[in-house]
């Protein structure tokens, strides 16, 4: 995959098999316990399913989190490039084909759809891929009379992007990755990528780190963590002694770690980022008091001529 001509993780090289696994392993983490997973074989293009109230979106939206009959459907793309967006909504209209004339068959007809995808869409404004496909699936979703369908084609790393800026979130995915690979520095991969390997490659007893499936399965770690370090709120937390624990704290509810109250050792990415941040919070209060000082010594002079001024007409 690319953001800003600059590869990040290509998952054209999973496969589709492999990428199939992947969604379904993210689908798990995502919406718990109350998943279904399908093997190969006629699954109807299922992925994975769920059923009932999950914490999705996290956090919830203005509607609420969604609470029904959902499905995971993969769509991969061996060689992307030229108008992935065409072909992503070529795809979908037959996806949505295929849901019309299955539920006239009698088949349950979902109340959520979620697709993931490995190809790339612009994020230009009304004219963009993302805006194209989003506009394609709201029409496609109201013929068949979805509850709503979501997109997760995108990577997270565009959503930090757009909301804090590229400089902030190419920094804080840095960081974030730094912070990973230190907390999981002797077993490589945490508890959670463990967990995807299995799904993804079961049996699996290791995985290199040049294999690209290593940097897939823990991308939505570092994602997290990095959602985390380019948040404002978090940066003020983070800036101060006394609050510092609560970011460390939140790091690890995200990831699903248990080892709260944990404090970084000096030499530490966190503790970097914590001690940047809370010298960038003192130069900026120095420079406020500086500056409402020297405003404050203008008024002053400025008042003590106009007195002189009067005395001497007096």
């Amino acid at each position: 995959m690319r953001q800003n001509d600059q590869v990040d993780y290509d998952l054209t090289r999973l496969g589709t098999r492999e990428f199939e696994h992947l969604s379904q392993a993210l689908a798990s983490e995502v919406f718990g316990s109350s998943v279904e997973v399908f093997g190969d074989g006629r699954d109807g293009g299922r992925e994975a399913t769920f059923r009932g109230a999950v914490r999705y979106p996290d956090p919830p939206a203005a509607s609420g989190q969604w609470n029904g009959y959902g499905v995971v459907q993969a769509k991969f793309r061996q060689r992307p490039g030229v108008n992935n967006a065409g072909w992503l909504c070529n795809q979908l209209t037959g996806e949505f084909a295929g849901w019309k004339k299955a539920i006239k068959e009698g088949r349950e007809r979902p109340d959520y759809l979620l697709f993931t995808t490995n190809v790339v869409l612009s994020a230009v404004a009304d004219s963009g891929g993302i805006d194209q496909v989003h506009k394609h699936l709201a029409e496609l979703a109201g013929d068949l009379g979805l509850q709503g369908v979501n997109r997760a084609a995108q990577r997270s790393h565009q959503r930090l992007v757009r909301r804090y800026g590229e400089k902030a979130a190419e920094d804080a995915v840095h960081t974030a990755r730094a912070v990973w690979d230190r907390a999981n520095q002797i077993h490589f991969l945490g508890r959670y990528e463990w967990k995807l390997l299995e799904i993804i490659r079961p049996g699996a007893c290791e995985v290199s780190t040049r294999d690209p499936l290593a940097h897939a399965i823990r991308y939505p770690s570092i994602v997290t963590i990095a959602g985390v370090l380019a948040s404002p709120h978090w940066q003020q937390k983070a800036s101060f002694l006394s609050t510092q624990c609560e970011v460390f704290d939140e790091i690890g509810r995200r990831i699903g770690r248990d080892d709260y109250g944990w404090q970084p050792p000096k030499r530490h990415p966190l503790t970097y980022w914590a001690d940047e941040l809370e010298h960038q919070r003192i130069r900026v209060e120095r420079e406020r008091y500086r500056s409402s000082t020297q405003h404050s010594r203008r008024l002053s002079d400025s008042d003590a001529a106009g007195n002189s001024t009067r005395i001497s007409a007096i």
